[in-house]
């Protein structure tokens, strides 16, 4: 991963997708992977400038949860504002990312989501199934500091970086392969190969290198 992913991008690519580096500090960020983490870095992101106004965006993560990027494509009333997926999809193609955090603020009132952004999280996240980039929640920022996860309140059904939880009550299906360094990296042998996996065996890796030990 370069310093700064954005930067290798056409600055029409940037302006388009409304792109923005996420912070590059000496210090490695926190465990994106969790809510309470994801809350306060993105509220620091996006604060300045849009603290008095709505914005609804994405951060994009790669495969080991490090950030990549955040996209603030829709910014002001969000009431009647048309939504696509592709406003935060087709940037996570271009960076190659793993995941995508979601999130929008609430200017005043109560932590709620409303049936535009309910939808368009079915909408993202069916999409996301084709395209690699998996969600992996969507926060809600509170105007005083408080903020909800979706993902944890078991509100809708988001993927993780390793394979989709299952959220319907089966069981879910155990590994067959696990990154011997990033234990939350797994594929469970079906579908489509776990983008991770496939790239250490296009790099000359044996698929029985990542074999979870029965």
């Amino acid at each position: 991963m370069t310093e700064d992913p954005v930067a290798v991008l056409d600055p029409q690519i940037i302006a388009r997708h409304r792109l923005f580096p996420c912070p590059q500090g000496d210090s490695p960020p926190p465990d994106l992977r969790l809510p309470e983490n994801v809350a306060p870095y993105v509220r620091a992101m996006v604060a300045q400038g849009h603290r008095r106004r709505e914005h609804l965006g994405g951060l994009l993560l790669d495969d080991f949860a490090r950030p990549l990027a955040y996209t603030l494509p829709y910014v002001g009333y969000l009431g009647r504002t048309p939504l696509d997926s592709g406003a935060f999809l087709s940037p996570g193609m271009l960076l190659l990312a793993g995941g995508l955090v979601t999130f929008h603020n609430r200017v005043r009132g109560k932590l709620t989501v409303s049936r535009r952004i309910w939808s368009l999280l079915r909408q993202v996240r069916e999409a996301s199934e084709v395209v690699g980039v998996r969600l992996l929640d969507h926060l809600v920022l509170g105007p005083e500091g408080g903020w909800l996860s979706l993902h944890n309140a078991n509100r809708a059904r988001f993927h993780a970086l390793g394979d989709a939880p299952r959220s319907d009550g089966r069981k879910r299906v155990q590994p067959k392969y696990r990154h011997p360094d990033h234990a939350h990296l797994t594929w469970s042998g079906r579908g489509r190969m776990a983008k991770w996996l496939k790239q250490a065996l296009d790099a000359g890796a044996r698929l029985e290198d990542f074999g979870v030990e029965k």
